[in-house]
């Protein structure tokens, strides 16, 4: 009986060999290869990743413009994608210098772009002047790297301040 067993296992392996060659092996393992990369390609695109930061709106709280203009000091203006679509463009008017210079000296209290739209956020300035010389009643901006075009002309976003933010703006 052993011996039986023995010479169907060696036959099955023999079998598999043959049967299980080049031929249908190499383009199997590229079906699943390719089907891998399609994958990854798509959520890379859509920016849809499992280690991608979650939106930061979710703990702060909708506020109105006016809130923003006494709690900053500044009102927003415009929000454009610019650059070819690489940076975006956050301009405001400095109503209370002394706000608006807390706001910008502390990396944490930078604006965060939110596209409502999809998920992501834009939260990092790309160039920063290195003295703040602020005057009320003077338009400045911000420059954000647009890390995989997450924000799009003509979308709405919202733009969170540290614990609130300012929703439905329209991006140029």
């Amino acid at each position: 009986m052993e011996s039986q067993l023995r010479e169907k296992t060696g036959e099955s392996k023999v079998w598999i060999k043959s049967h299980l060659n080049k031929r249908f092996v190499l383009p199997g393992f590229l079906i699943v290869l390719t089907v891998t990369g399609l994958v990854v390609l798509i959520a890379f695109v859509t920016g849809v990743l499992p280690f991608q930061s979650p939106p930061k709106r979710s703990g702060s709280v909708p506020v109105s413009s006016t809130e923003i203009e006494q709690r900053w000091g500044i009102r927003v203006t415009q929000v454009g994608v610019t650059a070819d679509g690489g940076l975006v463009d956050f301009r405001y008017i400095v109503l209370d210098p002394d706000k608006a210079l807390a706001m910008i000296q502390e990396e944490k209290n930078l604006p965060v772009l939110v596209p409502e739209d999809r998920p992501g956020i834009v939260n990092s300035a790309a160039m920063m002047p290195a003295k703040h010389n602020l005057n009320a009643g003077q338009t400045y901006f911000l420059l954000y790297r647009n890390t995989q075009g997450i924000i799009k002309p003509h979308a709405q976003i919202s733009v969170v301040f540290g614990d609130v933010r300012l929703e439905h703006i329209t991006v140029l």
